[in-house]
Parts: C-alpha cells; sequence; structure tokens
C-alpha cells in the first residue's frame, strides 16, 4: 500500500508499506509427498508475516530539476533466519540464511537522486 501527498509548490511525499506474508515450511504439511522427510528445524517451521516501510520525497524546482531522496526498511527490519538443513533451502545453502529474493536481506537503504531537464 502506498500513500502520497503532492503540494502544490512541487513537493511529493510517500509512505509505503510492504508486506510478505506468513509462510509455513512445505515439510509440515499433513500431504505425504511433502514431508516425507520429516520436519525442518524449528526455526524453519513457521515464518511470521514480514512488515517493511518505506519513505520517500521528491521536489521539483524551477521545471527543471527534480530532486528525489527516501529510505527503503525504514525500521531497518531483520529478514526471518531460515535454517539450513535438508530441503529447507532446495537450490543449495540459503544465502545468509533467509531469502534475499523474498525478504528485505539489505537492512536499511538510503538513496538519493537529481534529473536535470534540458
Amino acid at each position: 500500500m502506498r500513500e502520497t501527498l503532492t503540494t502544490p509548490f512541487g513537493l511529493g511525499v510517500s509512505l509505503q508499506w510492504r508486506m510478505v506474508g506468513k509462510v509455513d515450511h512445505e515439510r509440515t504439511s499433513s500431504d505425504a509427498t511433502l514431508n516425507s522427510v520429516g520436519l525442518p528445524p524449528a526455526q524453519s517451521q513457521h515464518v511470521s508475516a514480514q512488515h517493511y516501510f518505506d519513505l520517500s520525497a521528491t521536489y521539483t524546482l524551477m521545471d527543471r530539476v527534480n530532486l528525489r531522496a527516501g529510505i527503503n526498511n525504514l525500521f531497518d527490519n531483520d529478514p526471518p533466519l531460515i535454517t539450513n538443513s535438508r530441503g529447507s533451502c532446495p537450490t543449495g545453502p540459503c544465502n545468509g540464511n533467509t531469502y534475499p529474493g523474498t525478504w528485505d536481506a539489505r537492512g536499511r537503504y538510503i538513496y538519493a537522486g537529481v534529473t536535470l531537464d534540458f
């Protein structure tokens, strides 16, 4: 969800909420084809929902200069840790004990930029 405030004098401020829902390890299923290897380590059985908040601002100056800045993962939320066990990480070892493609593994990220129009 994203909420944006735009002012008549060129300032825009946005707050974005990103949520990754809770996840249960497939080996906790009652389906025998999914849990044939046995339960994964307790830390990897259930992962709670993760919430990330991003804040950004833009400002247009003289219709030619566009400034932007922001902070992703504003509260520096750590990703859930996934224990590396047989079958927990299907493509090999978990990268940093998590799935960085799903959860925000970098932590807080600050950026800024300028665009000049000629």
